[in-house]
């Protein structure tokens, strides 16, 4: 429908003849609505347009594809037919300016912010996000009318398009040659015109990429609809703009904007507007299963042994209670906020001294970050590290480091040789008997786990690294002179290998390196010349084929220190930090020259060997890294354990393409040297289930009309038909090389396009993207300081080759909700959590961007170490965990933002471990301002005596028996605990009933009696009272009642004294007593010092008073009045008499001693 007149007459049949499935006229009956309520927009579902036009030409294409022609003519035919229904009330909107406007709504989404390309401008599209800055409501000139300075009565009207200014080129009238004019403001016309910043949704942003934001142009009635923090739908076409002024010579880079056209508000349940009449059923039936909270309990965090106190609270805290506004306007938070305390066993943590990652800085050990000045104390700092997410592998920049002291630990070797220590809870990405993979505590490691090995991560350093070295001996005359490259290359690698392998530093200030190879020798020689302008001379060894090189140099040898050389045995040898630290070339060329010096080939291997075993580890890394495994194992010699790391099978190839051999008869060796695979050492093992429930998933017809059956030979992938089912679709025991499984996917995806959907494909696909997989070799147990290393967004991060994970409950808790944002507190700030000001580039004025609280509305900010927060950055957040607003004053900007969020935090302890003899407040790095805003406080502990082991191991065993625990335990995936809970949470509101109210009245009354007289101890306040009323309404949430029980409310108050147990039990008196918690003393001490220091306040005022000694007597009746016994007092009196502040001029009078 190309034509303008088609485009007219369309929308004015569709207005006046569509009909609903009532037989109403639905867009005649809302314009008459639109006269009626004075509005200029019709809105038009974009289904119904589908249906119209089904019989009646195609709009639909020329919609997307061309919108402003659409829309243009569209608006037309609404403003003729609102003038055939009020002719008065089309004048009143022309007379303002107002324009009558089409809005087409529910469109198909067919594309993420972050897919916008070039070849979407132009178009309509429907983009969805969440605001993070508005500007304020300004005007601009759509129609601007100019005077011509010769005359006055001349006028010049032009249309300014998207607001942008630009003058008349001649005037209206032909004889007038003028070209100067003026833009009179008010007579020109003006719209509202407002820019959204709208950034792609939190938990659709992927690992390792940073958040997409676009601009937004509202205009007219649609300026002021969304705040920051609202999740929005902007229904627009998508322009482009330079981002700068276009000068000649200079790159024309394109923002891309959003020409809006319709906004729509999303509200919690919108993900689940859809829920089919089937779920809507089932959740109907759940919600009268009386133990349907255990059984969400259970399911929570399953890998998790235990806590079942944390998981109930995390699962209320998901489900929230109700919020309320009193008659005098306050608002009743009815989301509870949620602190976790942990020892670093119950955290993840693994042992930084013996751990090393590959970055974009290069190899580096997690103590080495921690311990130069990359990192002064604990706090983030740019890093770029490889993240897992159980779909690929992405690079991620932001990580936080921090240290951990004394902790124990397991340590776990794999088969070939790698290992990882880190704390018990501490987990790592393996793939059980089952073919899945699964993060796993270490504790949990079983031998029938295979652990996943990261191989190829091809993470390095692309710069080269500056030599700084300088040596006073070179400024002392007569000194020979030697040059010191300034940066670490590719010779000096291969020079400094040489040494490493066959070379020495002497007591005599030599260099000597010895060898039978002459060409190695020569290379020595050579080298020694062009690196550093030193000629060496050649000693032959007697009664020995190797001859030795050897070069004199005082400063050479200090440079050789400074790399970290010096004065070492061949069992102590390390690759430099300067190397490891260098790009990918660099560290080939090492690697070239070990093995060089000490490599081996044999018919079937390429092997390495050193007495030094951290030389091995450093060897092994590099080629993992390389995408090289190789598999270490340990000699005992009567002298020194030998090292040795072979490669094998198809990883020999890949090893004569990337590194290779310079020694000639070494080179040709290698040649010669036969790649035999071995797939069950270099394949996938356990998905012979997965793979033969895939190819059981084409079509009987798409296999046999490609003469896939028993006996053929055609192959799929370059795999046969006859080896796919004799070896890997029966066989038990058999593993599939990994290149091979990635052609057979690859075949089965040409052969039937649609089994790329299926689960079991993409959980295939995951095994192709540069894994290994490897046995448990063997499990120790230490103690040892870690570090623990943060990564945003996935929490996961690639270590000695194996991949890592920490934060559990945290992370899961996240999991659950669509509107939950993760972040750590050390790199969070007052402005990142709450709101910052920045200056618009446009308008250049201030404006708000949301922070995370304020993103995450009617959601959840997990914060992970949180106590590693500043203490302002912190104060920051207390009107958003108490009032759910967020309060700003800056830049002359006042204003309120909606925080309607809930805090989920966790902290670890401040020495290190929680230490149960110290009080609450000693172990916490937490005041009690921020502590008081807390529902729940749980401190996690480690504790052997506590922790029931028999029933923690049964556990364990039992989930690895997955039909076992099937019939024993009935449990919820993850993602129908994710629906339910937001349908419980957005359709369930219930009131506190008269038994659930006596029951929390008692309960409250009963505890404050108990302090009887002493009057010192407070065992609950009114805030823990609320906290009961909200876990109470979230309990009843659970089975979407309408009212609050009486079983609900025990269920909370449970809760609630099982936290006040822990926290705030004093250990002298064995009560509740919440100021215990906050003080860290117990009320007896602190009776004890109040009533000291109303004596010593008492004797201040009579000393004040009589100007001189005072009579005892009446100090005593004044102190009795003041409620002090007399005998207390006394006690008192002497006991400060001895210690010398008071004392007796004359019998029966007192003065305190100046």
């Amino acid at each position: 429908m190309s034509n303008a007149d088609d485009v007219t007459d369309f929308f004015q049949r569709f207005f006046t003849e569509y009909k609903d499935d009532d037989g109403n006229f639905k867009y005649t009956n809302r314009i008459n609505r639109m006269v009626r309520d004075g509005s200029q927009y019709l809105q038009i579902d974009y289904d119904d347009v589908l249906l119209y036009e089904a019989g009646d030409g195609d709009i639909s294409t020329p919609l997307f594809e061309n919108p402003y022609f659409v829309m243009d003519y569209a608006n037309m035919a609404l403003g003729e037919a609102v003038r055939q229904e009020s002719v008065d009330f089309y004048n009143d909107m022309n007379r303002d300016g107002v324009d009558f406007m089409i809005q087409f709504v529910d469109l198909p989404i067919e594309i993420g912010l972050r897919d916008l390309r070039a070849k979407h401008v132009r178009t309509m599209r429907v983009i969805e996000g969440i605001v993070t800055r508005t500007t304020d409501i300004k005007g601009i000139i759509r129609e601007a009318q100019f005077f011509c300075k010769e005359n006055r009565e001349h006028i010049v009207v032009m249309t300014l398009l998207d607001g942008i200014y630009s003058s008349p080129n001649q005037c209206s009238v032909p004889t007038c040659r003028s070209k100067q004019f003026s833009l009179e403001m008010e007579f020109s016309s003006q719209v509202d015109w407002q820019l959204v910043t709208l950034q792609e949704m939190p938990e659709n942003i992927s690992a390792g990429r940073t958040p997409v934001s676009i601009r937004c142009r509202f205009t007219q009635g649609m300026v002021g609809s969304a705040n920051p923090g609202n999740r929005i739908a902007v229904t627009g076409v998508i322009r482009a703009q330079s981002r700068k002024t276009i000068q000649k010579g200079k790159i024309m880079l394109l923002d891309k904007w959003i020409d809006t056209n319709h906004v729509k508000v999303l509200g919690y349940q919108q993900k689940y507007e859809e829920i089919l009449p089937a779920e809507l059923k089932e959740f109907d039936e759940m919600a009268k299963d009386p133990k349907l909270f255990d059984k969400l309990v259970n399911s929570f965090a399953p890998t998790i042994y235990g806590l079942k106190e944390v998981k109930a609270a995390l699962l209320l805290f998901l489900l929230g209670g109700v919020d309320k506004i009193r008659a005098d306007g306050i608002k009743l938070r009815g989301q509870s906020n949620i602190l976790l305390v942990g020892d670093p066993s119950m955290g993840k943590c693994c042992r930084g001294a013996t751990t090393y990652v590959f970055s974009n800085r290069g190899m580096k050990l997690l103590s080495d970050f921690y311990q130069t000045d990359e990192i002064e104390s604990d706090k983030e700092f740019s890093l770029g590290i490889e993240t897992f997410d159980f779909q690929s592998f992405n690079p991620k920049n932001t990580v936080a480091i921090y240290q951990r002291k004394q902790a124990k630990t397991i340590k776990i070797t794999n088969s070939i040789g790698l290992a990882i220590e880190g704390t018990p809870h501490h987990r790592i990405i393996i793939q059980n008997n089952t073919g899945d993979i699964e993060w796993k505590q270490l504790q949990d490691i079983q031998e029938s786990d295979h652990i996943v090995i990261r191989v190829g991560s091809n993470l390095f350093n692309k710069s080269h690294k500056k030599i700084t070295f300088s040596s006073p001996i070179q400024k002392i005359k007569n000194t020979k002179k030697i040059t010191i490259p300034k940066t670490m290359n590719m010779d000096l690698a291969y020079y400094i290998s040489l040494l490493i392998g066959d070379g020495c530093l002497t007591k005599k200030r030599c260099i000597e390196f010895t060898n039978a190879d002459k060409y190695l020798l020569d290379q020595f020689e050579k080298l020694s010349l062009d690196l550093f302008g030193l000629i060496g001379f050649v000693q032959l060894k007697k009664g020995s084929i190797a001859s030795t090189v050897v070069i004199s140099s005082v400063t050479l040898q200090r440079f050789f220190d400074y790399l970290g050389l010096g004065g070492k045995y061949s069992f102590e040898k390390t690759i430099p930090q300067l190397i490891l630290e260098s790009p990918k070339s660099v560290q080939i060329a090492c690697l070239k020259g070990l093995f060089d010096t000490d490599g081996e080939i044999s018919k079937y291997d390429v092997a390495y060997t050193s007495t030094s075993e951290l030389l091995v580890i450093q060897v092994q890394l590099i080629l993992l890294n390389l995408g090289i495994v190789t598999s270490k194992k340990t000699k005992t010699t009567t002298h020194r354990d030998l090292y040795r790391l072979r490669i094998v099978g198809a990883y020999i190839p890949l090893f004569k393409e990337l590194i290779g051999f310079r020694c000639t008869q070494k080179r040709t060796a290698l040649d010669k040297t036969k790649a035999r695979n071995k797939t069950n050492v270099c394949g996938v093992p356990n998905i012979q289930r997965h793979l033969y429930k895939l190819w059981y998933s084409i079509p009987e017809e798409v296999r046999y009309k490609n003469g896939y059956k028993k006996g053929s030979k055609a192959s799929i992938g370059g795999v046969t038909f006859t080896y796919l089912r004799r070896y890997f679709l029966k066989s038990q025991n058999r593993n599939i090389p990994v290149y091979k499984l990635g052609s057979l996917l690859e075949g089965f995806a040409k052969l039937y396009p649609k089994i790329t959907q299926l689960k079991e494909y993409k959980k295939l696909t995951v095994f192709t993207k540069g894994m290994f997989f490897t046995k448990l070799a063997h499990k120790t147990t230490g103690i040892a300081d870690v570090m623990d290393f943060t990564i945003p967004d996935t929490e996961s991060f690639t270590a000695n080759g194996i991949i890592n994970h920490n934060s559990i409950l945290l992370k899961y808790t996240k999991s659950l909700s669509d509107r939950a944002i993760f972040t750590s507190g050390k790199g969070s700030t007052a402005a990142g959590l709450t709101a910052a000001m920045l200056r618009d580039p446009d308008t250049g004025e201030f404006n708000l961007e949301a922070g995370a609280i304020v993103l995450a509305d009617e959601g959840y900010v997990c914060i992970d170490e949180f106590d590693k927060m500043s203490e302002n950055d912190r104060s920051a957040i207390h009107e958003a965990m108490e009032q759910h607003q967020v309060s700003i004053s800056k830049a002359g900007i006042v204003t309120t933002l909606n925080a309607r969020t809930g805090i989920l935090a966790a902290a670890n302890p401040k020495y290190g471990r929680y230490e149960s003899h110290r009080t609450f407040m000693e172990n916490v790095n937490l005041p009690p301002t921020i502590l008081s805003r807390f529902d729940l406080i749980f401190p996690l502990l480690d504790d052997p005596k506590q922790r029931d082991d028999a029933a923690r191991v049964e556990y364990i065993l039992a989930s690895h028996r997955m039909e076992t625990i099937a019939k024993t335990t009935e449990t919820y995936s993850t993602a129908v605990m994710q629906k339910y809970i937001a349908y419980a949470k957005s359709t369930s509101s219930p009131i506190l009933s008269e038994s659930a109210e006596q029951a929390i009245f008692e309960f409250y009354i009963n505890l404050r009696e108990q302090i009887g007289d002493d009057k010192g101890r407070i065992p609950i306040t009114d805030r823990q009272l609320e906290s009961i009323i909200r876990l109470a309404e979230a309990r009843a949430k659970i089975n979407l009642k309408k009212t609050v029980s009486k079983q609900d409310a025990l269920k909370a108050i449970q809760l609630v004294q099982y936290c006040l147990e822990q926290v705030t039990t004093d250990p002298e008196t064995g009560k509740l007593d919440i100021d215990f918690m906050y003080s860290g003393e117990s009320s007896t001490k602190r009776t004890t010092r109040n009533k000291m220091e109303k004596i010593m306040a008492l004797l201040s005022f009579f000393q004040r008073t009589y100007s001189g000694p005072f009579s005892e007597e009446e100090f005593l009746k004044e102190a009795e009045n003041e409620g002090l016994t007399q005998e207390y007092t006394i006690a008192v009196l002497e006991q400060l008499k001895r210690d010398g502040k008071i004392y007796t001029p004359t019998p029966g009078r007192l003065k305190l001693a100046s």
